[in-house]
């Protein structure tokens, strides 16, 4: 927590489920989410789960830390949307559809031949939209990230990523998506990346 304080950090998202083959990909979620509550309650109030727009108020005006939890790919939920309600229940916030390559969803920012998201990632964005979650296209392909413009009717995130138009990058998001994200995006998020 000291580097916490050290760089003026209040609220930081963590990343609790990651790229993954499907083989496990729910069980190494399920055990990272159940992990992150622990921490959280071993830490008592000097670290508070972000759930909500209040808890993160509540965060600030206490001066404490808060955490929202967060997944870089949706291969955890494999085809059960009942997934994500569990997933909910136990404290994730924010689902970043992709992670680079093809799930079910749609494709990632990495793959040879990009399309959108799937008839089952559409159904991903409603849900996500049903439980008050935030829908996160920062690795995933240009085209998903504007299927998810389409199909959200909740605001989306660019948690981190580039501009293409300063330099290319194969996460970096074109000036178009940009654009069209700007109308629903809550935040989008800047990320270095070495090399660039």
């Amino acid at each position: 927590m000291g580097i916490w304080e050290e760089a003026g950090v209040n609220v930081a998202s963590v990343t609790y489920a990651g790229p993954h083959s499907p083989d496990g990909a729910f069980e190494t979620a399920t055990r990272s989410l159940m992990q992150g509550r622990g921490t959280i309650d071993a830490l008592g109030e000097d670290l508070r789960l972000v759930l909500n727009a209040d808890d993160l108020e509540r965060v600030y005006k206490d001066n404490v830390k808060g955490v929202i939890f967060d997944f870089q790919d949706t291969t955890s939920i494999g085809g059960d949307l009942n997934r994500l309600d569990m997933f909910h229940n136990m404290g994730l916030r924010i689902v970043q559809l992709t992670y680079n390559l093809r799930n079910l969803v749609g494709d990632g920012c990495t793959e040879r031949y990009k399309t959108g998201l799937t008839y089952f990632g559409i159904e991903v964005v409603e849900r996500l939209n049903e439980l008050n979650m935030v829908v996160d296209v920062s690795h995933c392909s240009q085209q998903v990230g504007g299927d998810a413009i389409k199909f959200s009717k909740s605001p989306i995130m660019v948690t981190h990523s580039t501009s293409n138009a300063v330099c290319y990058h194969d996460r970096g998001k074109d000036d178009d998506l940009a654009k069209a994200v700007a109308d629903k995006v809550v935040f989008l998020g800047v990320a270095a990346i070495a090399g660039l």
